[in-house]
C-alpha cells in the first residue's frame, strides 16, 4: 500500500500541512521525520492517543523544538520535497494502516511510524523523555480511525492543496528528494525507495572494517620495508603523507563534531565521528589531487568532505562555527606537529638536535608549513571553501545563493590556477603571497623557511635538482 491523495484522511492532510509549515518557518528545505511528528502531535487523534498512554504531546513538541533550528522572521516560499527518511516513514505509515485493517492513512498512523523507528535525531530527544507505550497509542489510533469524508477528493485536489503540490506528484504518489540536492521525483513511495538515492543510514559493516585493516597492514608493511631499504625516502614521505591524512581526518572530524553539537545528529549515522579516514576520503579528491599539488607546488589542498545537513543546525552561529571548525583543527595540528621546534628540542644550531636527524625534522617542518597553507587556503571567502561557509550565514539569503551558484566549484579551480601564474618576483603574486604568509605563521612556532624547503625537497625524492 502506498500513500496518495486518495487514501489520506483530512487530519493526515492537516498533519502534512503542519509539517510543511514547520519546515518553511525554520528554513528547512526538506520535510523530515521530526516535521512529520510535529505535525502529527498537533492533531486530535495523536494528542488523545499520547495522553491515553500517559504522556504529554506538548512536552514532546517542546523537546523537539529545543533541538531544532530557529524560527525565521519570514518563512520559505516553498520546500523541495521529502527526505529519504521521511519518505520511508510515510511508507511505514501506510503499512501501519494496513496492519490495523484500514485502507486509508491518518495522522495516528504517521505518528506510529515515526515513533516506532525514530531516526537518531529524534531517538536522542525521545530518550530524554518518559517512555512511550506504543501498544496503547496504537490501540487508541485504531479506535479513533474513521474513513475519509465523501467530498475528500473534491476538497483536497492537488491544484488546491499547497502542501500537496510540494509533497506529491500529480496526485498519485509522494515525491522524494535527496537532501543532497535533486528535486522531487514522481512516483509511488515504494518505487522511489528502490532508487539509488543517497540515504542517511550508516551502511558500513564488517567488510568495510576488514578492508580498512588490510589497507592499514599493507601500508605498515610498505613503511617498514622503505625504512629499512631507503630511509632517506621512506621517512619524509611517511611523515608528510601520514601527517596529512591525520590532519585531513581531524579537519573533517572538526566539522562533524561541531555539527553534532549544533543539532545535526545525522553525522553520527554517516560515520563521521568514527575517525575512519575512509569516511572522508575520495580516491581523486582526497589522495590524487592533494598528492599532485604537493609534488608540483607544495600546496596542501583540502582533500575530504563531510555532508552536513545544515537545516538541522540550531542557528546561523552554529552554521558558521561548523565551517570554522575545520581550519581550527588544522591550527591545532600545526601547533602539535611543531612541538619539537617551539619546545626548543630541535635547534638548527645544535648538531645533534637537527642535523643528525635532518630528514626527520625537515619533514616535520614541511608538514607544519602545509598546515599553515591549509589554514590560509581554507579561509579564502570563496565557495566551496570554509571561508565562505563562515560568512555565508550572515549574508542576505539571495546574495549567498547567487554567489554559491555562480562561483561554485569553479572558485576552487580559479584559486588553484592562480598559484601557477608565472612569478617574476615583481609586484603582487598570489602564490608567493600565500607562501610568505605561511612562512610568517610557522616562524611563530620556530620553524624556519629553509627547514620546510629542505623537507619539501626530501619529500620530492624523484627529483634530481
Amino acid at each position: 500500500m502506498t500513500i496518495n491523495l486518495k487514501n489520506l484522511t483530512p487530519d493526515a492532510v492537516r498533519c502534512l500541512d503542519l509539517a510543511v509549515g514547520t519546515a518553511r518557518t525554520r528554513h528547512n528545505l526538506y520535510v523530515d521525520t521530526e516535521h512529520l511528528l510535529i505535525g502529527a502531535l498537533q492533531t486530535d487523534i495523536v494528542r488523545e492517543a499520547v495522553t491515553t498512554a500517559g504522556n504529554s504531546a506538548d512536552a514532546i513538541l517542546q523537546a523537539i523544538y529545543r533541538e531544532m533550528s530557529i524560527v525565521r522572521d519570514s518563512p520559505l516560499d516553498t520546500i523541495k520535497g521529502l527526505t529519504r527518511d521521511a519518505t520511508t516513514a510515510l511508507e511505514r505509515a501506510a503499512n501501519e494502516a494496513q496492519a490495523l485493517g484500514v485502507a486509508y492513512v491518518n495522522s495516528g498512523h504517521i505518528a506510529l511510524s515515526v515513533l516506532s523507528q525514530p531516526e537518531p535525531f529524534l531517538a536522542d530527544i525521545l530518550d530524554g523523555l518518559p517512555a512511550l507505550d506504543l501498544a496503547t497509542i496504537r490501540s487508541s489510533v485504531a479506535r479513533a480511525s474513521q474513513p475519509p469524508s465523501t467530498n475528500f477528493q473534491e476538497k483536497w485536489r492537488p491544484n488546491r492543496w499547497e502542501s500537496g503540490r510540494m509533497l506529491f506528484s500529480e496526485g498519485h504518489g509522494a515525491s522524494v528528494a535527496s537532501v543532497s540536492g535533486p528535486g522531487p521525483v514522481p512516483g509511488s513511495l515504494r518505487a522511489v525507495r528502490n532508487r539509488s538515492a543517497p540515504t542517511r543510514r550508516n551502511a558500513t559493516g564488517q567488510n568495510t572494517n576488514l578492508n580498512t585493516l588490510w589497507i592499514a597492514l599493507a601500508l605498515l608493511a610498505a613503511v617498514i620495508y622503505g625504512a629499512i631499504v631507503r630511509p632517506d625516502i621512506a621517512v619524509p614521505v611517511t611523515i608528510v603523507l601520514g601527517g596529512w591524512v591525520i590532519s585531513l581526518i581531524l579537519h573533517e572530524f572538526g566539522h562533524a563534531i561541531v555539527a553534532y553539537w549544533g543539532g545535526d545528529h545525522t553525522v553520527a549515522e554517516k560515520g563521521y565521528l568514527s575517525m575512519n579516514p575512509l569516511k572522508y576520503m575520495h580516491p581523486l579528491l582526497s589522495i590524487g589531487l592533494p598528492l599532485l599539488f604537493l609534488a608540483l607546488g607544495g600546496i596542501g589542498l583540502p582533500g575530504g568532505a563531510v555532508y552536513i545537513e545544515r537545516h538541522r543546525l540550531r542557528n546561523k552561529y552554529w552554521q558558521s562555527a561548523v565551517s570554522a571548525a575545520g581550519p581550527f583543527m588544522n591550527l591545532i595540528c600545526l601547533i602539535v606537529f611543531a612541538i619539537p621546534f617551539w619546545s626548543g628540542y630541535v635547534n638548527a644550531n645544535q648538531y645533534f638536535h637537527f642535523w643528525e636527524r635532518d630528514t626527520l625534522w625537515a619533514a616535520f617542518a614541511f608538514l607544519v608549513w602545509l598546515q599553515a597553507i591549509a589554514i590560509l587556503f581554507n579561509l579564502i571567502p570563496i565557495p566551496p571553501l570554509d571561508g565562505f561557509g563562515i560568512i555565508e550565514p550572515f549574508l542576505e539569503e539571495k546574495l549567498a545563493f547567487n554567489i554559491r551558484t555562480t562561483v561554485g566549484s569553479m572558485g576552487l579551480l580559479l584559486i588553484i590556477l592562480m598559484f601557477w601564474i608565472p612569478d617574476d618576483g615583481e609586484g603582487f603574486h598570489p602564490g608567493r603571497a600565500f607562501r610568505e604568509q605561511a612562512d610568517e605563521m610557522v616562524d611563530v612556532v620556530d620553524v624556519e623557511p629553509w627547514q620546510r624547503y629542505y623537507g619539501w625537497e626530501a619529500f620530492r625524492f624523484w627529483r634530481d635538482d
